[in-house]
């Protein structure tokens, strides 16, 4: 049973290499997110619209920002840079009368 409490104990060191892939491995993540935003409308599905919002809220914090924010709509989804601007276009797209109503 100590054995057990020590592994627990032990915290898990993510060298810089690490933290870069699974950084990068999100903001693909969100990427193909924004990318089923854009083409499918969550309008018939309040729930999952109120779990990507949820989401997306969570992410603005994800990590600084250098430099300036564009509030501009990409072309691409893939021109953002950072995980915080996806997750404000994210929000932004959930806003748009495709996903319902802009009130709710």
């Amino acid at each position: 049973m100590e054995m057990d409490e020590e592994e627990e104990e032990e915290e898990l060191q993510f060298s810089g290499q690490d933290l870069i892939k699974i950084r990068d491995a999100i903001a693909h993540l969100v990427q193909s997110l924004l990318h089923l935003l854009q083409t499918f409308p969550l309008k018939d599905r309040p729930h999952s619209a109120s779990n990507c919002a949820q989401i997306f809220s969570k992410l603005l914090y994800f990590e600084p920002v250098l430099g300036e924010l564009t509030f501009a709509a990409p072309r691409d989804v893939s021109e953002l840079k950072s995980v915080p601007e996806m997750a404000f276009y994210g929000l932004k797209l959930l806003c748009s009368p495709k996903h319902g109503d802009q009130k709710e």
